[in-house]
């Protein structure tokens, strides 16, 4: 242990000597305070926050990325380049422990300059609005409401049993009308008739309605609010990008027929625009004392195109049940997990390719892994020998983190909760599966790789 240690005190003086994290480090200490001035978002008290927080996080896991991908190819690369690793194998010090004590000495760096700028940005974004001019009631509320807090986010369930039941039976019909449809194959043409079933389960035409049942909805108390945060797109662009409809806010019960009787607690009209995300807000008397929630969402007659709500952010429901600073700490502990993964993959890569080939080949896996969820989906719609890739390439994103899934910012921003299991799942995963893999990978091909030939 003590020459792991030795090495990775070495690891630490050594990384305060590059130039390039220099630079990392200059740049966020320059921009943070800049953004915390300068971003003021849609002009409010709460844009300007969430704004702040997003690129501050942002830029943080960016060039933080960057840093941990030079120093921890750097310092092993270097002992090879410059021929100092020939004095190391003459000491007491195994391969794996000088791996072990560079990567250790990476992760100490990283920790420091996280818990640093994560802090900072923290200070800076509960400080903002004693900074701010004077604002509204109505602003201090939602910032307290909407940003200063951690809240559960509640997704519409779709019934899958329902959707295959429906699926097989309208396959069955169109096999069934037009025999040449055989010719397809089953599965394609069943998953195409899945994601329009499940289209309609988020579609509503003009004049028509939706449902949604929510169970074990627990704000922390009567006096609380809970949120729909919700977004509309359009099946037809028109002029008019508004769409005006009914909400209802309530429980729903059947009586001895059957039949559903509305008994509404709460109803509003609204008129919003299309692709923006909205909130509204609501006592926490709209639920039931058993916990269930329901909303019913009534299109107007006069909105000429069908109301589409998307699978991502289309619709949810949101309630108080933590604070912003668990949050925060949570979500730095994400951040901490990306810059892990990337420490143990840069000192894989070095035990194995050249300086130049491991930076290029470490920001290759930082960007698929950015844009893991987009690749996946674009190549899952191509139509075409394209499309046939999808396996292979779902295969291989799946021996990458998902940095886009997991970005701590998108939760502090709308306030989610980031939970611990959440969190527990992001390590376990992304560090001490993948990331370990990949570090042992690089242990066994540097305990094997010759790094000098005995010449006589």
């Amino acid at each position: 242990m003590n020459s792991i240690w030795a090495v990775a005190r070495n690891t630490i003086s050594q990384t305060m000597r590059i130039k390039a994290a220099v630079v990392f480090v200059i740049l966020l200490v320059v921009l943070l305070p800049l953004m915390s001035m300068y971003m003021v978002g849609d002009g409010t008290l709460l844009g300007r926050l969430q704004t702040f927080v997003s690129y501050g996080l942002s830029l943080t896991s960016m060039l933080l990325s960057l840093f941990t991908i030079v120093v921890s190819t750097y310092t092993v690369t270097s002992e090879i380049d410059q021929r100092q690793i020939y004095t190391l194998v003459t000491k007491p010090v195994t391969r794996f422990q000088m791996l072990a004590g560079k990567l250790i000495g990476v992760l100490v760096v990283d920790a420091v300059l996280l818990v640093l700028f994560a802090g900072s940005i923290y200070l800076m974004a509960v400080n903002i609005p004693r900074f701010v001019g004077a604002v509204s009631m109505e602003d201090e509320m939602k910032v307290q409401t909407q940003f200063l807090t951690a809240r559960t986010s509640l997704y519409p369930v779709i019934d899958s049993v329902q959707i295959e039941r429906e699926v097989e039976e309208s396959y069955a019909r169109l096999v069934k009308s037009d025999p040449t449809l055989r010719d397809i194959p089953p599965q394609r043409a069943k998953e195409q008739l899945r994601r329009q079933k499940e289209l309609e389960k988020r579609a509503v035409a003009p004049g028509g309605q939706l449902v949604w049942n929510f169970a074990n909805v627990k704000p922390l108390g009567e006096d609380e609010l809970i949120f729909v945060r919700f977004k509309y797109e359009v099946s037809v662009e028109t002029g008019d990008s508004t769409v005006l409809g009914r909400w209802y806010f309530g429980t729903y019960t059947k009586d001895e027929s059957g039949a559903r009787i509305t008994r509404p607690i709460y109803a509003v009209e609204r008129n919003d625009a299309a692709r923006t995300v909205h909130e509204i807000a609501l006592p926490a008397s709209v639920v039931g004392l058993d916990g269930n929630f329901s909303i019913v969402f009534q299109s107007a007659t006069s909105n000429i195109p069908t109301i589409v709500f998307p699978l991502e952010d289309g619709f949810q429901v949101l309630y108080r049940s933590g604070t912003f600073q668990g949050n925060f700490l949570r979500g730095s502990i994400v951040l901490y997990a990306r810059l892990a993964f990337l420490a143990l993959l840069g000192v894989s890569l070095a035990t194995w390719l050249s300086f130049p080939v491991a930076i290029l080949s470490g920001l290759v896996v930082v960007f698929t892994a950015s844009i893991s969820g987009f690749i996946a989906e674009s190549i899952s719609d191509t139509p075409g020998l394209a499309g046939y890739l999808y396996l292979p390439v779902e295969g291989l994103l799946l021996l990458l983190p998902k940095f886009d899934k997991y970005n701590p910012s998108s939760y502090l921003v709308s306030a989610r909760m980031l939970t611990w299991a959440l969190v527990l799942q992001v390590l376990v995963a992304m560090v001490f599966i993948k990331g370990l893999i990949l570090w042992l990978f690089g242990v066994y091909v540097f305990n094997r790789r010759e790094v000098a030939k005995v010449v006589v």
